[in-house]
């Protein structure tokens, strides 16, 4: 996590409250927990953050910070469309192996409280990343009309490229409780069934 700008007393605070909010949502942290994740006393963590609002909103800024500076990184590389794709598969598939509690916390606090989101939420900053006006969309939409991908819509294109990923690390547990799978083993089958995704994305979309 980046703790540029924090004593090292908020940043412990911060790292700790991270660990809690990702495993236990918003509703169900107590600044109590993040103080004695943290190791500190309650008082410590009410005088650096105030509120348990307050800390839970810039953990979640920096998640999506987290999320998105990467997204734009892979987004405007200079490569060709499915080399592109590919390398978006890739960067999600080890951001969420590095942070597996990500996309349930972030799907969980959206439908939780969607209010709560949006006013978070830097709205114009992530459409540009992933909506109708971002360049990966226009890209993509550029393919359609080029006759390159099939016409299925800029869209619904990002959603099966972005929701490819997303899956395995949702049903992490599930799947290791089914499989009866060790963390070793589900790493393995992670890995792949992003090559197995890539192929799957890259067939569906493209014509050739």
């Amino acid at each position: 996590m980046n703790t540029t700008g924090h004593t090292p007393t908020e940043a412990k605070i911060k790292e700790a409250a991270t660990k809690v909010f990702l495993t236990k949502g918003f509703d169900g942290t107590t600044t109590r927990a993040i103080a004695n994740e943290a190791g500190m006393n309650l008082a410590l963590v009410n005088y650096y953050f105030r509120s348990k609002e307050k800390l839970f909103a810039e953990v979640f800024e920096e998640m999506l910070k987290l999320f998105m500076e990467g997204m734009l990184e892979v987004f405007y590389r200079p490569l060709p469309l499915k080399e592109k794709i590919i390398a978006i598969i890739e960067h999600d598939f080890q951001l969420f192996k590095e942070n597996p509690d990500l996309v349930i916390f972030v799907i969980s606090e959206v439908h939780r409280n969607p209010d709560r989101f949006f006013r978070m939420v830097d709205v114009k900053k992530l459409r540009k990343v992933l909506g109708k006006r971002s360049f990966i969309h226009q890209q993509l939409q550029q393919a359609v009309d080029q006759g390159i991908i099939n016409p299925i819509g800029a869209g619904n294109a990002m959603f099966t490229i972005m929701s490819s990923m997303h899956t395995i690390f949702s049903t992490k547990v599930l799947l290791m409780h089914l499989e009866d799978m060790t963390e070793e083993q589900f790493e393995e089958f992670s890995k792949a069934q992003m090559e197995i995704t890539k192929s799957m994305v890259i067939n569906h979309l493209f014509k050739e």
